[in-house]
């Protein structure tokens, strides 16, 4: 069985060793959370670290919405985009982004974001809420002078 007391100490701590390399080696798989009244413009951020160290040729990204149907794609080698219709996409090097040009109830749930660099690939998923009237938030426009804008040519909400 155990030939040594150490071995029993490792067993034990097998099950938080795993967990923490799974933390470290995943992500924490948070959920980012954007609220929205239906008919207004809303975005979706994406942030991504495989242009950190410098410029990437090749890089393909994909928005799906809560029915996991394909919004956008985007494939930077080829300059090749394509949104469905009521949808933007957003590029400037670490963040591409989706606007929803009229938030409708259809969009409100669990959004997914998946950048692929070759051999590596990362997902991040954007829960889209409705913002009850009494929440008080104010939105704001705000537009980045670095940032392409891909199927829109309007400033986007954040």
């Amino acid at each position: 069985m155990w030939r040594e007391p150490l071995d029993r100490t490792v067993a034990a701590l097998y099950p938080g060793l795993v967990l923490v390399l799974s933390l470290v080696l995943l992500g924490e798989g948070s959920v980012v959370t954007v609220l929205c009244r239906p008919g207004e413009r809303v975005t979706l951020p994406c942030p991504y670290h495989y242009e950190d160290d410098g410029h990437v040729s090749q890089l393909s990204v994909q928005w799906r919405s809560p029915n996991h149907e394909l919004l956008c794609h985007y494939i930077k080698h080829r300059r090749f985009h394509n949104c469905s219709a009521g949808y933007a996409l957003s590029y400037r090097p670490g963040s591409i982004t989706l606007s929803v040009l009229r938030v409708a109830t259809h969009d409100l749930g669990l959004h997914v974001c998946s950048v692929a660099k070759r051999h590596e690939f990362s997902d991040l998923s954007v829960q889209l809420v409705r913002m009850s009237e009494d929440d008080g938030l104010h939105q704001f426009t705000v537009t980045d002078p670095h940032e392409t804008e891909l199927g829109s040519a309007r400033p986007h909400r954040m």
